[in-house]
């Protein structure tokens, strides 16, 4: 009878849990849980709406770039940083060197972002 009472306990608390969930994203803009992976929700977030940048029309490109095509390669590159990011978070395998020229990507793609973050815009 106690491991019933128990199960129905447990069970209850992940129902309110599951449900109060979506409110917090609705009010708060993110809920607690989202902030344990920070880093992998803000993926999440901002990959979306980067890849519809990379395809909507653009009128120029940023001050330092020497042409539109090495901005559309710098926006590829941020896109796959934050695929990156995501993926990585699902692997359980990883190789020494393959982990490597993923971080390196990731990097240059974060590097990037941050670099041109204010020119996000057209």
């Amino acid at each position: 009878m106690n491991n019933i009472i128990i199960e129905l306990k447990n069970l209850w608390r992940v129902i309110i849990n599951e449900t109060t969930k979506p409110f917090e994203r609705l009010f708060k803009g993110y809920a607690k849980e989202d902030l344990w992976g920070l880093d992998e929700y803000l993926c999440y977030r901002i990959l979306k709406p980067l890849k519809a940048f990379r395809e909507a029309k653009k009128y120029g490109y940023p001050r330092g770039m020497k042409s539109f095509e090495e901005w559309l390669k710098a926006i590829d590159k941020m896109i796959l940083a934050f695929e990156l990011i995501i993926e990585d978070s699902m692997l359980s395998e990883r190789g020494e060197t393959k982990w490597q020229v993923r971080e390196k990507k990731i990097e240059e793609g974060l590097e990037l972002f941050a670099k041109h973050f204010r020119s996000l815009w057209d």
